[in-house]
């Protein structure tokens, strides 16, 4: 309950339904109790009796399963009914009348010796289907239920509320005979689910959806509830499911731009950053790329506008020595609106940047791409040259012109293969596509992992699964979404799932 009013869950896509790792919320009594269209069950105690089936509808059979709790997956149960003795499975008498020749008809009663039992048997768990049946008779004894119900219990907690921390299943079973049964369980396996909610502001109720708009190296972090401890222990993450859907543009960042550093590099009128590179022919089949812009992490205070361009090398000797002067491949111009706080404090961000008229960039040659200021300042992030993961760019260099003729190597320190933190963008062909999403798992160990998948989600929600492999995260997971593409995307039915106290898988 929150502000004295029971606070409902909401989901903006369509096809992802609640119930779908509902019984994940228990954690959470305002969200477990907001499902919509869910059973009310009680706890009740184990029983030897047996309970009375009423011949020719379904019978009610409440049966407690002990460990199991409301917001269990289960994995694998198995399930055996014990036939009580007691009153056999009686069948009506038959009427037959035969006539032989001209004789007179003779009427003889058929009525089978009543077999002890159950006749025609049939089991389901509300509200679901029935999972199970068996024709003919079944005699007082155990009989094993041949089938895994997982998926049927999986269903049913989903659809039932449990308050008194154990879970009852309710069966509903059918018979053309009177009788009396026990359910008895075997083999029960299951993980335990913690459903994500986040709170909306604007109507007080809890979303269990995230709407995400993404520009090319945008980061987003989602941090998770935390699950509480088991048996005083965090509890062994075995994996992360959610539901990804979204809509993005063809293009695609071709390089991973690196964690901050911290330093910077100022372009304004005086200073110009020039980034020269060599793709490899190895990482591109197509023996190239058709290179549309290119994205930046900027720092800035005010207003600025830059320029920039792409020129091959000037072919001074070296493979990279420095960009020519002549005509440019292609070229841009982009405005910076000054940082909307006002406060003019610098702030950061990823900036694309699309150029006029795109350009094709043959691997094995060498390009320059050269930003300078027009007008104002801002500052290029940089990266150290350890932090440069194997990808499709096998040489680089950076350079920086102070207004003069000469560009000089940018250094930090005694590294003289600095980094700036930018990619190129191009359009992907069917041989060196890249997708739209790379979804990581934060668990605050930075030696655990790493734990991501990749995704490129259209309209229609598809699965994403990370698993992690039983890590812990005492302080609480965090989902880190990262783009190689501009566009929005949901993410929905964020499910952790997580071991019981006792180490079953």
């Amino acid at each position: 309950m929150t502000g004295g009013r029971l606070m409902a869950v909401k989901t903006g896509s369509p096809a992802m339904a609640l119930v779908k790792g509902g019984r994940g919320l228990a954690y959470d009594v305002a969200a477990y109790e907001s499902r919509d269209q869910v059973m009310i069950i009680p706890a009740v105690t184990i029983t030897l009796a047996g309970t009375a089936l009423t011949p020719g509808q379904e019978t009610e059979v409440l049966v407690p399963l002990p460990g199991l709790r409301p917001n269990a997956d289960v994995k694998a149960i198995r399930a055996t009914l014990w036939v009580l003795p007691g009153q056999a499975a009686t069948q009506e008498p038959s009427t037959v009348r035969v006539r032989e020749g001209a004789g007179a008809e003779r009427t003889f009663a058929i009525a089978a010796d009543p077999r002890p039992g159950l006749s025609n048997v049939s089991i389901r768990l509300a509200p679901g289907e029935v999972f199970w049946s068996r024709s003919g008779v079944l005699e007082p004894g155990d009989h094993p239920i041949p089938v895994d119900f997982a998926a049927q219990v999986n269903a049913y907690l989903d659809a039932t509320a449990h308050h008194e921390g154990t879970v009852s299943l309710r069966f509903l079973i059918r018979t053309d005979t009177p009788g009396q049964v026990l359910i008895r369980f075997g083999q029960l396996v299951f993980t335990l689910l913690q459903t994500q909610t986040w709170p909306n502001d604007l109507d007080g109720t809890l979303r269990a959806d995230r709407n995400l708009t993404l520009g090319h190296h945008s980061e987003v972090r989602l941090p998770l509830s935390v699950i509480a401890p088991l048996d005083g222990h965090p509890p062994a993450l075995a994996r992360i499911v959610m539901e990804v859907s979204g809509r993005f543009g063809p293009e695609r960042s071709l390089e991973d731009t690196g964690r901050p550093a911290g330093e910077f590099c100022t372009l304004d009128v005086d200073h110009a950053l020039a980034r020269g590179l060599v793709l490899d022919p190895a990482g591109l089949p197509a023996g190239g790329v058709r290179c549309t812009g290119f994205s930046i992490h900027l720092r800035q205070s005010g207003e600025a506008e830059l320029y920039a361009e792409l020129q091959p090398d000037a072919g001074q000797g070296d493979l990279l020595s420095a960009p020519a002067t002549g005509p440019p491949l292609t070229k841009a111009n982009v405005v910076l609106a000054a940082p909307p706080d006002g406060t003019g404090q610098p702030a950061e961000r990823v900036v694309s940047v699309r150029f006029d008229e795109p350009t094709e960039l043959r691997a094995g040659l060498p390009y320059w791409l050269v930003i300078k200021g027009v007008r104002g300042a801002a500052q290029a992030g940089l990266r150290a040259s350890a932090d440069v993961s194997p990808g499709p760019v096998l040489e680089e260099r950076l350079r920086i012109n102070r207004g003069g003729r000469m560009w000089k190597q940018v250094r930090r320190g005694g590294d003289d293969r600095t980094r700036a933190r930018m990619s190129l963008i191009y359009v992907p062909g069917p041989d060196d596509g890249r997708a739209a999403l790379d979804v990581a798992v934060d668990t605050g160990d930075p030696a655990a992992g790493p734990f991501r998948a990749l995704a490129d989600p259209g309209a229609r929600p598809e699965t994403l699964a990370i698993a992690l492999g039983g890590v812990t995260a005492p302080d609480g997971a965090v989902l880190v979404v990262r783009s190689n593409a501009a566009g929005e995307c949901t993410i929905a039915g964020v499910i952790q799932e997580y071991a019981p106290a006792d180490g079953a898988p």
